[in-house]
């Protein structure tokens, strides 16, 4: 997403993944440990299609992963 890298959340994305590339979503998730509505905002800009996951879909596996981690 444009202007993602420059920010504070952006930041954090790309030093866990240079730490260790993301294997999946559920991966992305712990790691990152971002809020839901950042997670969500993310799923809509098609962030997560190089997971192989359309936009909605995403979104409903982010509600999964989050109700597990709570």
């Amino acid at each position: 997403l444009p202007g993602l890298p420059t920010t504070k959340r952006g930041v954090q994305i790309v030093a866990e993944r240079e730490r260790k590339p993301f294997s999946g979503l559920d991966d992305f998730v712990f790691r990152t440990r971002l809020r839901r509505g950042v997670l969500e905002h993310l799923a809509m800009g098609g962030a997560f299609e190089c997971f192989g996951l359309e936009r909605r879909d995403a979104l409903w596996k982010i509600l999964g992963i989050q109700s597990h981690l709570n």
